[in-house]
């Protein structure tokens, strides 16, 4: 199958797999939201899509601010790091875990594949020990950043381009072994690889992670103004109910020596996507996270609309009257004086 602007294809999984690859639907999840039950055995394609990205990329440390500032917490699976002391964060939802593909350390898809299942695992096991409800399901989508470091000999336009073309290859891969693992296909919800020839860029980061928490952030910022009164708004109001996971803070940092601030043009870029078992790709993922949000506020997309209208219509209330009228006062007074002395002035 080919969709416009990208490649794509659909893979069934084997019979063996027909049990492993049923993902939960969403129907009713914790906390008051909808929870995912089992699905009987049924047959399941996979979805591979690969889009070419625009040849300029996001200032990094810009999009690590605004990923602090949307997502309900940050957590990291390195031992050496000590553990959040607000562990709420366990009790989430929603997870994204996201990985930085290091090629001097990784040569090849299999060696990273072996990793992906490594922390998949770690992080299941660090929710049972410090969930307050480890029985709850929960769903994980997976992001990779994959950094080709080429020689800077390497100039011609052409050969970066073949670079790029085998090393989004080399991704693709890592996808169709990933989804073909029985482990991570019950364990995933979806899968998005970021592939770059900068150091300074990170596709994943911006098209996947930032795109799922900036999901519905207008409709929580508005709301949050009018469900909570000036100084009483909690500091999670207006955030995503997703947590971001990763193995460490390098993973985020990236691999920049210099850890540069500015964005990178000339940059060949590009994501993959896959998804399976009719669960979408990070958009419908980064929408059911957002319905989560809506239950725990006690809001729904109607009462939204709402409260909207109501907020609209509060500027010609008793109380923003004065306000009008005064504008409206001055509007007059600008008018008449435009007509005294401007006008002769001008004939």
């Amino acid at each position: 199958m080919r969709r416009s602007g990208s490649s794509s294809c659909i893979l069934r999984p084997k019979t063996e797999r027909l049990a492993a690859a049923t993902k939960y639907p969403v129907s009713t999840l914790r906390n008051g939201a909808p929870i995912q039950s089992p699905l009987p055995r049924q047959p399941s394609v996979t979805v591979f899509t690969t889009t070419r990205l625009p040849n300029i990329s996001a200032e990094r440390y810009w999009v690590l601010s605004e990923i602090g500032q949307t997502c309900k917490g940050i957590h990291f699976l390195d031992d050496s790091v000590e553990l959040p002391a607000d562990q709420r964060i366990f009790d989430a939802n929603f997870y994204i875990l996201y990985m930085l593909w290091k090629p001097q350390e990784y040569s090849s898809a299999e060696l990273f594949m072996e990793l992906i299942l490594k922390t998949v695992q770690k992080f299941q096991n660090r929710v049972k020990e410090i969930a307050e409800d480890d029985s709850k399901p929960f769903e994980l989508y997976l992001v990779v950043d994959k950094i080709a470091v080429l020689s800077e000999n390497i100039l011609d336009s052409s050969l970066l381009e073949v670079n790029h073309v085998l090393d989004t290859k080399t991704a693709e891969k890592l996808s169709q072994l990933i989804t073909s693992n029985d482990l991570l296909r019950c364990a995933l919800s979806g899968i998005s690889i970021g592939v770059s020839n900068q150091i300074r860029a990170a596709p994943g980061l911006v098209e996947a992670v930032l795109s799922i928490l900036s999901y519905g952030a207008t409709e929580r910022r508005r709301s949050a103004k009018q469900l909570y009164p000036i100084g009483q708004m909690r500091d999670d109001a207006t955030k995503s109910s997703i947590v971001v996971v990763c193995r460490n803070d390098d993973d985020l940092l990236g691999l920049d020596p210099q850890q540069d601030t500015d964005a990178v043009q000339g940059v060949h870029q590009s994501v993959i996507r896959a998804e399976w078992n009719g669960q979408g790709d990070h958009e419908t993922f980064a929408d059911r996270a957002h319905v989560v949000w809506r239950k725990m506020n006690s809001l729904t997309e109607l009462s939204y609309a709402a409260m909207m209208d109501d907020a609209s219509m509060s500027m010609f209330s008793v109380e923003n009257l004065s306000t009008v009228l005064a504008v409206t006062v001055f509007i007059l007074s600008l008018a008449h004086v435009w007509n005294t002395f401007a006008v002769p002035y001008f004939e």
